[in-house]
């Protein structure tokens, strides 16, 4: 009983809502890039470009420190790897797949 009850408190609910942003936006774009780095050697993409990721996660961890809405911005969390996404096709074309397409199914 004393679960249910912390488990409906706001603050758990609110933290459920920011890991449910980061994996969304961070680790499941960040998994198929390293589960498809060796697949990738035709779009320049590689097992050393994933600290390009790294980096980008961090720049954008940084952003979000000094602003913590940007955690809540729906542009901001999901361009994350932007740069990524211009270089490497396969990857724009399996995050248009998983949240456009794939979503209107729901």
């Amino acid at each position: 009983r004393s679960l249910f009850i912390s488990l409906q408190s706001v603050e758990m609910i609110a933290q459920m809502r920011v890991l449910a942003i980061l994996h969304i936006s961070i680790c499941i774009p960040t998994r198929w890039l390293a589960g498809k780095c060796q697949e990738l050697k035709d779009a320049d993409f590689g097992v050393f470009d994933m600290g390009r990721t790294v980096d980008l996660m961090e720049s954008a961890f940084e952003k979000i420190a000094l602003d913590g809405s940007l955690l809540l911005d729906e542009e901001f969390m999901m361009n994350t790897f932007e740069p990524i996404m211009t270089k490497v096709n396969a990857f724009s074309d399996y995050l248009q797949f998983i949240f456009e397409w794939k979503e209107s199914f729901i």
